[in-house]
């Protein structure tokens, strides 16, 4: 599973959608997602999950997401925060 974001060089040009300076996105690791989609609402995300991979996605698939792979910390209860640096040339 991943999430896909967009970077901009100002708040004011994101909301215009001009001057997008990069386009990326990052893996979730699969324990986290088992995780979430075994929570009450999820039953057709843990069937959607059990048909991909990091390692069959066509993004991913060169290096099973070992270079986009969001570092995830906190708890159900309390929220999930995802982390990535990813480094963007202006």
């Amino acid at each position: 599973m991943s999430v896909h974001f967009e970077v901009y060089p100002s708040l004011e040009a994101a909301a215009s959608a001009s001057g997008k300076l990069a386009t990326s996105q990052i893996a979730l690791p699969k324990n986290v997602c088992d995780q979430v989609y075994g929570t009450d609402g999820y039953a057709q995300s843990v069937q959607n999950l059990s048909q991909v991979s990091l390692q069959r996605d066509n993004v991913f698939a060169d290096d099973g997401g070992a270079h986009q792979l969001g570092a995830v910390t906190g708890s159900l209860d309390s929220g999930l925060v995802v982390a990535l640096s990813v480094p963007v040339a202006t």
